[in-house]
């Protein structure tokens, strides 16, 4: 029981030699350091954790809405088509005073149209524009 209780101590000290113990040291003086700045910082990181919560409440909320607002845009430009449709038609019937100013607006109903169409199908392939807005253009060679 001796010999036992004297290779625990010899592997204790082994352990425990002085490149350890002053590894421990400077562990344990990094780790006040770290929980001393954590406590300073506390209020900080609460308001920051409440922020990003609300945040991704809010994200999920508009996750959740985004497909009827695609549904809705594409409505609406199916809408400004039919009307630009019917005005060209209208257009056609006109007298030659309105004719220019309703073909100006048919053009002008039909870029609305296209651009409504674009809005849809980038919201559809990157929802998170709506929040972060368009990602830069990447560079071409040489910029």
């Amino acid at each position: 029981m001796l010999a036992n209780l004297n290779r625990t101590s010899e592997n204790l000290n082994a352990l425990l030699d002085e490149d350890n113990r002053r590894a421990v040291k400077s562990t344990l003086a990094d780790l006040r350091v770290l929980s001393h700045t954590l406590a300073a910082r506390s209020g900080t990181i609460d308001s920051t954790l409440k922020d990003t919560a609300r945040t991704m409440k809010n994200t999920a909320r508009l996750t959740d809405d985004l497909p009827q607002l695609v549904q809705r845009i594409n409505r609406s430009a199916d809408a400004f088509d039919r009307m630009s449709n019917e005005l060209a038609r209208a257009g056609a019937n006109a007298s030659d005073e309105t004719l220019p100013e309703v073909q100006q607006l048919v053009r002008e109903l039909r870029d609305l149209t296209a651009s409504l169409r674009r809005v849809s199908d980038q919201l559809e392939q990157n929802p998170s524009a709506l929040l972060y807005g368009k990602p830069p253009a990447k560079r071409g060679p040489g910029e």
